[in-house]
C-alpha cells in the first residue's frame, strides 16, 4: 500500500533503509530529470547542491531585473528544502504558476482582481495602476480637449502604445496625445475579461435604467452598485467621479452628460451574448445602458456616499476644477458678502463665481489690449478695483466700469479705514470707497492723499496690518511703514530681498508677524509690532514664491516647484504639501467660508495653468473651534503684491 511521503517523513523514527528519489528540475524551458536512491543522510549533500544551484538562478534573476537585461525567457526551478516538499509537487507547480501570473506585466484583457492582486503591496491605490495613471493624466492635462473621449487616435499609435503599456511602461507624459490616452482607456474597459458591471449584476443594472427613466428613483441603481465586487466598484467610482470633472467643463471641451453616456454606456454595460439579438433588441439595450451611463455621472454624489481616496490632497478634498480662462489666474477675491468670487488672468479676463457651488455667474474684460495687469482687490463696497500698467480702473460685478485713473499702478490694499492704497511708479495715491460711486457712470476719480517716492521706485506690493498699519515692499528692496489713518510714514528698512513682491499678515492668539517673499525664494518674517526680522527661511530648491496667504492658524505658500505647502508660523514647520491637481504652479489662492454656517471653508487655488480648482478643507471647521481666540481677517484677496512669472 503507498504512503504520502509527509506521512513516512512524520514516523517517530525514520527506518535506515534506503529511499528511492526522482527529481524534476525545470530551467529555461528544459527539463532535467534523475532518478536516486539512498538513505537520508546520504540524500541530504544532494538535496543541498540542488538548493545551492536554484539559490544562484534566483539571484541571478534578480541581477538581472535590476539592471534591465533580464532575457525573454523565464526560469522555474524546483526548490528541494527538504524531503517532505518533493511528495507536494502538483502543489509547487500551482504556486509558480501562481507566480508567473504575478510577473505578468500584461494589463489589457486580464481580470481586475488579477491586476489588483498585483499591486496589492500598494495600499494607498484603490483601482489598476494604469488606470490610475491614465485619469490623472487627462485630468491635470486635457479637461479642455475638445471632442474629449469622441475622437479617437491613429489606430497604428494606439496598438504600438498598447504593446509598450503590457510590457509595464505606465506612465504618461505631458507631450502625450490626450485622445491616445483616452483610447486606451476604452480599449481596457473593453477588453476585460468580464464588464466592469459583472455579468451576474448586467440585467439588474439594466432594470435600474427603467426605473431610473420611468420613475425618475435611484433606489435600484443604488442597491445594485452596492452589489459589485470590491475592486469593480472602487474602479466604478473612480470613473464616474472623473467624468464629472470632464462633462462641468463642457463648454469648453464639447462634452457634456449626454455626449460622454454615449461613448461609456457600451464600455461599461456589455454583455457576452451566446444567441443573436434582434436589432430592435440591441437598439433598446444601448439606449439603457447609455442613460444609465449619463445618470450615473450626472448624479455621482447621490449615487456614491464615500468619496473616493483620489479626490484628497492632504486635509483638502476636490470639488471641482474650472476652465475658461485664456492665460493664468493670478487673482481671486471675495465679493458680495463672501456670496462670489472674482477670478482675474493676465489678459484681464475677470469672472465672476458662486462662492458656494462654483458656477459661472458672469465674466468680462477690464483691460486694454497690450496692458500689464499687476493686482486686484474687492473692495468692502462691493467694487473691484485693477492695476495695471496704464491706469487704476473700478468695476462693478456686472461689469460696468464705473471709473479710472490714468497712470501706472503695481499694488493695491483696503486699509483699515475703508481707503484703497494705490502703490505706483514713484507714488502712493490713496482714495476713500466714501467718495466712490457704486454705479457705472463717468465718474472722476481723485486720491485723498498722495506721498513721492525717489525716481524708479515702485510698491510691489502692499499689505493691512494690525489696526491701523500698512506696510508696502519697494523696488529698491526697502520696507515702508504707514499709519494707516494718519498716512504717514513711520518706518523704513531694509529688505534683504531682491525682489519682494509678495506679502501677506497673519496674527492669532499673542501672535502676529508679516511674512515677506521674493523672486530669490527665501522667506523673512518680522515681528508686526517691532518691525524687527525675527527669522530668514532659506531657499530649499523651490526657487520663487508666487503667493502668501493666511488660512486659520497656517501660512500657505506656492511655489514654482508646484507645491502648496502650509507652515507652522510659530515653528516654522511644514505641516502639509499639496500638489498634483494641476500642470503649473499654483499662482492664488483664497480661503471661502462656508455660508451654511457649520461646515468646513473651502479652498480655491488659481494657477498658471489656467484653470481653478476648489476644495472643502477638512477638518478645518474643527480646528477653528479649538481656536477660540483666533481672529478672523475681513474678507480679502490673499495674493498681493506684484504680478507677473518673470
Amino acid at each position: 500500500m503507498g504512503m504520502d511521503i509527509d506521512q513516512y517523513l512524520s514516523l517517530p523514527s525514520l527506518p535506515k533503509s534506503r529511499i528511492k528519489l526522482r527529481i524534476i528540475v525545470e530551467a529555461n524551458g528544459v527539463q532535467y530529470e534523475k532518478s536516486i536512491d539512498g538513505t537520508q543522510e546520504h540524500l541530504k549533500s544532494f538535496i543541498n547542491k540542488i538548493n545551492s544551484k536554484a539559490k544562484k538562478e534566483e539571484e541571478s534573476i534578480k541581477r538581472n531585473m535590476v539592471l534591465s537585461t533580464a532575457t525573454s525567457s523565464t526560469t522555474n526551478v524546483l526548490i528541494a528544502k527538504n524531503l517532505s516538499q518533493l511528495s507536494l509537487n502538483h502543489h509547487i507547480h500551482a504556486r509558480n504558476q501562481s507566480k508567473e501570473a504575478l510577473a505578468d506585466p500584461r494589463i489589457f484583457g486580464v481580470s481586475l482582481d488579477t491586476l489588483m492582486e498585483r499591486q496589492k503591496s500598494d495600499t494607498t491605490t484603490k483601482i489598476p495602476i494604469f488606470m490610475k495613471h491614465a485619469l490623472k493624466h487627462l485630468f491635470v492635462h486635457s479637461l479642455d480637449v475638445e471632442g474629449l473621449f469622441r475622437i479617437s487616435s491613429s489606430q497604428a499609435d494606439l496598438v504600438a502604445r498598447k504593446v509598450s503599456v503590457d510590457k509595464g511602461e505606465l506612465q504618461f507624459s505631458k507631450d502625450d496625445n490626450p485622445h491616445l490616452v483616452t483610447g486606451l482607456l476604452k480599449i481596457f474597459l473593453r477588453e476585460l475579461p468580464e464588464p466592469i458591471c459583472t455579468a451576474d449584476l448586467y440585467d439588474l443594472f439594466l432594470a435600474s435604467s427603467d426605473q431610473i427613466t420611468k420613475c425618475q428613483s435611484f433606489d435600484m441603481i443604488k442597491k445594485t452598485l452596492s452589489m459589485l465586487p470590491p475592486n469593480n466598484k472602487q474602479l466604478f467610482q473612480h470613473l464616474c467621479h472623473f467624468l464629472t470633472f470632464v462633462a462641468a467643463n463642457s463648454h469648453v471641451n464639447l462634452m457634456n452628460h449626454s455626449n460622454l453616456g454615449r461613448i461609456f454606456g457600451p464600455n461599461l454595460f456589455w454583455k457576452k451574448e451566446v444567441g443573436q439579438l434582434d436589432m430592435n433588441q440591441l437598439q433598446a439595450t444601448s439606449e439603457k445602458v447609455n442613460v444609465l451611463a449619463e445618470n450615473l455621472i450626472t448624479h455621482y454624489n447621490d449615487l456614491f456616499e464615500e468619496p473616493t481616496p483620489t479626490a484628497f490632497s492632504g486635509r483638502l478634498y476636490l470639488q471641482s476644477k474650472m476652465l475658461g480662462h485664456k492665460k493664468s489666474v493670478q487673482w481671486l477675491a471675495l465679493i458680495d458678502q463672501e456670496r462670489k468670487v472674482c477670478s482675474l488672468d493676465t489678459l484681464g479676463l475677470l469672472k465672476v463665481w458662486d462662492s458656494q457651488s462654483a458656477t459661472l455667474i458672469n465674466e468680462f474684460n477690464v483691460c486694454e489690449q497690450g496692458a500689464l495687469i499687476y493686482s486686484m482687490v474687492c473692495a468692502s463696497n462691493d467694487t473691484i478695483w485693477v492695476a495695471t500698467s496704464q491706469s487704476v480702473s473700478i468695476w462693478s460685478p456686472s461689469g460696468k466700469m464705473i471709473g479710472e485713473a490714468p497712470g501706472e499702478a503695481y499694488s493695491l490694499t483696503e486699509s483699515q479705514h475703508g481707503d484703497i492704497w494705490v502703490g505706483g511708479n514713484q507714488v502712493m495715491n490713496i482714495y476713500s470707497l466714501k467718495d466712490i460711486p457704486t454705479e457705472a457712470g463717468d465718474h472722476p476719480i481723485k486720491p485723498i492723499g498722495t506721498d513721492l517716492f525717489n525716481q524708479n521706485v515702485f510698491i510691489l506690493a502692499l499689505c493691512k496690518v494690525g489696526k491701523n498699519r500698512i506696510w508696502g515692499c519697494s523696488s529698491n528692496k526697502l520696507l515702508y511703514i504707514y499709519d494707516a489713518k494718519t498716512k504717514e510714514i513711520l518706518h523704513k528698512t531694509e529688505i534683504h530681498e531682491k525682489r519682494p513682491k509678495r506679502i501677506a499678515y497673519i496674527e492669532f492668539e499673542d501672535y502676529e508677524a508679516v511674512w515677506i517673499g521674493g523672486d530669490e525664494g527665501t522667506f523673512q518674517i518680522l515681528n508686526a509690532n517691532t518691525y524687527e526680522l525675527v527669522h530668514k527661511i532659506e531657499n530649499a530648491g523651490w526657487d520663487k514664491i508666487f503667493v502668501l496667504a493666511p488660512i486659520g492658524r497656517e501660512m500657505w505658500t506656492s511655489t514654482w516647484d508646484i507645491v502648496v505647502r502650509s507652515w507652522e508660523p510659530r515653528t516654522r514647520d511644514v505641516t502639509g504639501e499639496i500638489k498634483g491637481n494641476h500642470s503649473d504652479a499654483i499662482s492664488a489662492i483664497l480661503e471661502v467660508p462656508n455660508l451654511k454656517g457649520t461646515g468646513d471653508p473651502f479652498i480655491w487655488f488659481g494657477s498658471f495653468d489656467k484653470s481653478i480648482s476648489t476644495y472643502i478643507n477638512k477638518g478645518a471647521a474643527d480646528r477653528e473651534s479649538k481656536w477660540s481666540n483666533a481672529k478672523r481677517s475681513v474678507p480679502r484677496t490673499v495674493r498681493i503684491g506684484f504680478s507677473s512669472r518673470g
